[in-house]
């Protein structure tokens, strides 16, 4: 658990735009990032996390780690989806360069996969990518992020008995409940709390068997185990103190009654939207 628990990172947008049109992404405006504004925020920061859009597209990526180096950043990680790493090149000049990859993996089925990635070639590269860190020894670092929508949920608890048969290495999986954001195509492709609680709870008992750590972002800890409260991003601490405030969660009438709500950050408002509000009464 070193990164869940003792890792507490800035994190920066660095570039406004994307390789990928995955038909699930919450997709913010693009906006152009300047070098200096960047280089302001990284200066003197320990640890630091570049993520999307697609951090690995910006052509000031290499130079803001180098800043940051040189500024005494102790700790980076890159959140990606990995599709540039493929690149022996790309992915050797990062190489001791970052701490941890985030990469993205949604689905472990090749044409299931294709459909959430919207592309046909996107899965047939992980063997790329993968070959790649293993030749540059970094395939330690990865850590994976499995977005939790209605056209995985079924296969979900598949996906930590995949990862450890064919990446061993990898020994910490984000589990995430797909966000509406400003894509309104995301709204049917939420599931409902109730309809994926079971298999959610399910997937992390095999986690824990299988000793691959994990965290689940955005899921009321009324809806998981109480031995996996704290592994939750919904359990109120300093850091999701920041969650309330980026993505609005707020207590419905039911949390009063609730005997984890004094733990909890309660629910997304984007899933209240929905008129699901039923499954609080």
């Amino acid at each position: 658990m070193w990164y869940i628990e003792n890792r507490n990172n800035t994190t920066f947008n660095i570039y406004g735009d994307c390789n990928q049109v995955c038909p699930f992404c919450s997709w913010y405006p693009k906006t152009d990032f300047k070098l200096e504004d960047l280089k302001n925020k990284v200066k003197w920061l320990k640890e630091i996390s570049f993520q999307w859009w697609e951090p690995t597209m910006s052509p000031n990526l290499f130079e803001l780690i180098d800043y940051a180096r040189s500024n005494w950043t102790e700790f980076i990680n890159l959140i990606t989806n990995w599709l540039k790493i493929a690149d022996y090149k790309f992915a050797s000049k990062l190489a001791w360069n970052i701490d941890c990859y985030h990469f993205a993996f949604m689905s472990h089925k090749l044409t299931k996969a294709d459909i959430l990635w919207w592309s046909e070639t996107t899965l047939k590269l992980k063997s790329k990518w993968i070959l790649n860190l293993i030749k540059l020894w970094e395939s330690s670092k990865i850590r994976l992020i499995h977005i939790i929508q209605k056209d995985n949920i079924k296969d979900l608890k598949e996906f930590p008995l995949f990862v450890s048969k064919r990446f061993p290495w990898v020994k910490l999986i984000e589990f995430k409940y797909i966000q509406y954001f400003w894509n309104k195509n995301n709204l049917w492709k939420i599931p409902k709390y109730s309809d994926s609680y079971k298999d959610i709870n399910s997937t992390l008992e095999i986690c824990d068997k299988l000793w691959i750590d994990f965290l689940v972002n955005w899921l009321p800890l009324c809806f998981l185990k109480e031995k996996f409260h704290k592994k939750a991003a919904s359990y109120y601490n300093d850091n999701s103190l920041e969650d309330m405030k980026n993505f609005s969660t707020i207590k419905v009438d039911k949390c009063k009654e609730c005997n984890y709500s004094s733990n909890c950050i309660g629910v997304r408002q984007d899933y209240i939207m929905l008129n699901w509000n039923n499954e609080f009464k």
